[in-house]
């Protein structure tokens, strides 16, 4: 997607060379291309947010759950986290 010469001159307003510099780097200093990774980046990440939500919510259910059972208290973390003995997953 071609940007205007207006967009790319105003860019630096809105995005900053330090956010976009590894994707700079990546294309030679290509502004237009680096912004081009940079979108590609951002979609990919939007493609995985609701997955990784998921998956680290088990996670920290997991645990939950399994400090429960190890310090026999549900609410384990008012209680600091001493653990008995360490259980191997």
């Amino acid at each position: 997607m071609p940007y205007s010469i207006e967009f790319l001159a105003d860019l630096d307003r809105t995005l900053t060379r330090s956010r976009i510099s590894r994707y700079l780097i990546a294309t030679g200093e290509n502004l237009e291309e680096a912004l081009q990774l940079y979108e590609k980046n951002m979609a990919a990440s939007e493609a995985l947010f609701g997955i990784l939500h998921g998956v680290e919510v088990s996670v920290r259910n997991s645990l939950h759950h399994a400090l429960q059972a190890d310090i026999g208290l549900e609410d384990w973390y008012q209680h600091g986290m001493r653990l008995g003995r360490v259980h191997a997953i």
